[in-house]
């Protein structure tokens, strides 16, 4: 039997809806079945059968139980289908769907809304993208302005000069910015040995350079070193010729403070010549002299200690390297005692070369020294 075509038929299922049929099967399309009351008069005409049941679909209306697509029975004679025009069909006959003549599914308000979901969604989209535009411009702009803006720095200033300036034997009380450094200009008129030092509050942990005309530092302190309460306090000892130096102070972890820098002349130094030499310096103290030597020289230097005493020898070339011994080699010339210092260098650039000779442990000094300068 020929099954039939696709529409709208009552529900096997439920009673009270009516079911799309696609002409094999049963959709998942239903609409509730329509409650209609035709017009006196009409019956005939519109199909409904002689009783005009409101709720219709019975056996009155044209539609056998047989009928039914899906029914064991089949397709009767009594179910309607296959009649001549004018026989009962249900409201909306099969291919036309009932009520608003749309299908069920475009009535389902689940439908419609994700139709509205799909819109918001792309609004949505569109929207953000709009944002992203506009931050990613504003970076753009700003990184231009960053560049052309040449006065921008990338770190704290450090001021390289100040006007300052620190005298020998005197004391000077500077500010140190936080994050920075404060310089003093130091002017040294006599070779000697001096003494720079810093004094500060408790929770203060200043920190002392001393720089050479050229930028190089010949001197360093942090703790120790000095005579004050604050035990973060430093100080150092150095010999220094006639010139101008840099004295740079900083703060250790970075916060501002108030420092006072003092420096002192313990010892003048001699001007010397070739030859041999007493040498005598108190306990914390070191004997200190000045020999002037050409480019390109050859300097020895031998210090032989009395009773034996255990002596340093600390030299500084004219341009500001440094030479050290304390206790001479097997390769040195013989003496008396080891512990008897020797040095043996060449000067490249000729100038003042300062000798300082001292006790080892801050131990008085007493004895003698050879100074051969060979051209």
């Amino acid at each position: 039997m020929t099954a039939p075509a696709s529409g709208w038929y009552p529900d096997p299922e439920q009673q009270d809806q009516l079911r799309y049929w696609d002409g094999q099967q049963w959709t998942p399309h239903r609409t509730p079945m329509p409650h209609r009351t035709p017009p006196s008069g009409h019956a005939q005409a519109a199909g409904l059968g002689q009783s005009r049941q409101p709720t219709g679909y019975g056996q009155a209306a044209g539609y056998g139980q047989p009928a039914v697509p899906g029914q064991p029975s089949g397709y009767s004679s009594h179910s309607g289908y296959g009649q001549q025009p004018g026989h009962s069909q249900p409201p909306g006959h099969p291919g036309q769907p009932p009520h608003d003549q749309r299908p069920p599914w475009e009535q389902q308000p689940a439908q419609r809304s994700s139709g509205r979901g799909l819109i918001i969604g792309l609004g949505l989209g569109i929207g953000l993208f709009l944002v992203l535009v506009v931050v990613l411009v504003v970076v753009i702009v700003s990184r231009i302005g960053a560049d052309e803006d040449t006065t921008t720095t990338t770190g704290p200033e450090r001021p390289q000069e100040n006007p300052e300036t620190l005298s020998v034997d005197d004391s000077v009380t500077v500010h140190v910015p936080d994050d920075a450094e404060t310089r003093l200009q130091l002017s040294v008129e006599e070779a000697g040995l001096y003494h720079v030092a810093t004094q500060s509050e408790q929770g203060t942990d200043p920190v002392l350079a001393l720089q050479d005309a050229d930028g190089t530092e010949i001197a360093f302190a942090d703790d120790g070193g000095t005579d004050s309460p604050n035990v973060m306090d430093g100080g150092f000892e150095t010999a220094l010729v006639p010139g101008e130096y840099d004295v740079v102070v900083t703060e250790f972890s970075g916060d501002p403070a108030e420092v006072t820098v003092t420096t002192e002349q313990i010892a003048v130094a001699e001007q010397l010549e070739d030859g041999e030499h007493t040498v005598e310096a108190a306990a914390d103290a070191a004997w200190l002299a000045t020999v002037d030597v050409p480019d390109g020289a050859r300097v020895v230097l031998d210090v032989r200690g009395d009773d034996g005493a255990d002596l340093v020898l600390d030299v500084v070339l004219p341009d500001g390297s440094e030479e050290r011994n304390d206790d001479r080699s097997v390769r040195d010339p013989e003496s008396d005692s080891v512990l008897d210092p020797y040095l043996e260098f060449d000067v490249d650039e000729g100038g003042v070369l300062t000798i300082m000779v001292s006790g080892s442990g801050s131990g008085a000094a007493s004895g003698t020294i050879s100074i051969e300068v060979e051209d």
